[in-house]
Protein backbone atom coordinates (compact mmCIF):
# COMPACT_ATOMS: atom_id res chain seq x y z
CA UNK A 1 0.00 0.00 0.00
CA UNK A 2 1.30 3.42 -0.94
CA UNK A 3 0.83 6.25 1.56
CA UNK A 4 1.08 9.83 0.37
CA UNK A 5 2.37 12.50 2.69
CA UNK A 6 0.76 15.88 3.07
CA UNK A 7 -2.77 17.15 3.29
CA UNK A 8 -5.34 17.14 0.51
CA UNK A 9 -5.76 20.48 -1.15
CA UNK A 10 -7.38 22.33 -4.01
CA UNK A 11 -6.24 21.04 -7.37
CA UNK A 12 -6.38 21.67 -11.08
CA UNK A 13 -5.47 19.36 -13.88
CA UNK A 14 -5.13 19.58 -17.61
CA UNK A 15 -3.68 18.09 -20.72
CA UNK A 16 -2.67 18.87 -24.27
CA UNK A 17 -3.40 16.87 -27.39
CA UNK A 18 -0.74 17.02 -30.09
CA UNK A 19 -0.48 15.24 -33.41
CA UNK A 20 2.26 12.78 -34.36
CA UNK A 21 4.59 15.64 -35.39
CA UNK A 22 3.84 17.72 -32.30
CA UNK A 23 1.27 20.12 -33.74
CA UNK A 24 -1.27 21.42 -31.18
CA UNK A 25 -4.76 19.92 -31.62
CA UNK A 26 -6.73 20.57 -28.42
CA UNK A 27 -6.44 20.97 -24.66
CA UNK A 28 -8.51 20.56 -21.51
CA UNK A 29 -8.41 21.61 -17.88
CA UNK A 30 -10.56 21.46 -14.77
CA UNK A 31 -10.66 22.44 -11.10
CA UNK A 32 -11.25 19.89 -8.34
CA UNK A 33 -12.32 20.93 -4.86
CA UNK A 34 -10.21 18.90 -2.46
CA UNK A 35 -8.19 15.88 -3.57
CA UNK A 36 -4.80 14.29 -3.11
CA UNK A 37 -2.39 14.35 -6.04
CA UNK A 38 -2.77 10.65 -6.92
CA UNK A 39 -6.55 11.02 -7.27
CA UNK A 40 -6.09 14.10 -9.45
CA UNK A 41 -3.78 12.14 -11.76
CA UNK A 42 -6.48 9.47 -12.19
CA UNK A 43 -9.09 12.16 -12.99
CA UNK A 44 -6.72 13.65 -15.55
CA UNK A 45 -6.12 10.38 -17.40
CA UNK A 46 -9.81 9.48 -17.39
CA UNK A 47 -10.71 12.92 -18.77
CA UNK A 48 -8.01 12.62 -21.44
CA UNK A 49 -9.38 9.23 -22.54
CA UNK A 50 -12.92 10.62 -22.70
CA UNK A 51 -11.75 13.64 -24.71
CA UNK A 52 -9.69 11.48 -27.07
CA UNK A 53 -12.66 9.21 -27.66
CA UNK A 54 -14.82 12.21 -28.63
CA UNK A 55 -12.15 13.20 -31.18
CA UNK A 56 -11.93 9.58 -32.49
CA UNK A 57 -8.26 9.20 -31.54
CA UNK A 58 -7.01 5.60 -31.54
CA UNK A 59 -3.46 6.07 -30.20
CA UNK A 60 -2.59 7.88 -26.95
CA UNK A 61 0.64 8.63 -25.12
CA UNK A 62 0.40 9.50 -21.42
CA UNK A 63 2.99 11.08 -19.21
CA UNK A 64 2.15 10.88 -15.49
CA UNK A 65 3.82 11.93 -12.27
CA UNK A 66 2.74 8.70 -10.56
CA UNK A 67 3.90 5.40 -12.08
CA UNK A 68 0.90 3.69 -10.45
CA UNK A 69 -1.46 5.70 -12.68
CA UNK A 70 0.33 4.65 -15.86
CA UNK A 71 0.46 1.02 -14.73
CA UNK A 72 -3.26 1.08 -13.87
CA UNK A 73 -4.16 1.98 -17.45
CA UNK A 74 -1.64 -0.29 -19.19
CA UNK A 75 -1.82 -3.49 -17.12
CA UNK A 76 -5.10 -3.96 -15.26
CA UNK A 77 -3.77 -7.07 -13.46
CA UNK A 78 -1.32 -4.93 -11.40
CA UNK A 79 -3.90 -2.59 -9.88
CA UNK A 80 -4.32 -3.21 -6.14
Amino acid sequence: MVLLEGSPGFATYGGIFRGSIGKFIDDFYAFLDVHIALVVEFYEVIRAIEQAQKMSFTNLWFECDFALVCVAFTDMTNVP
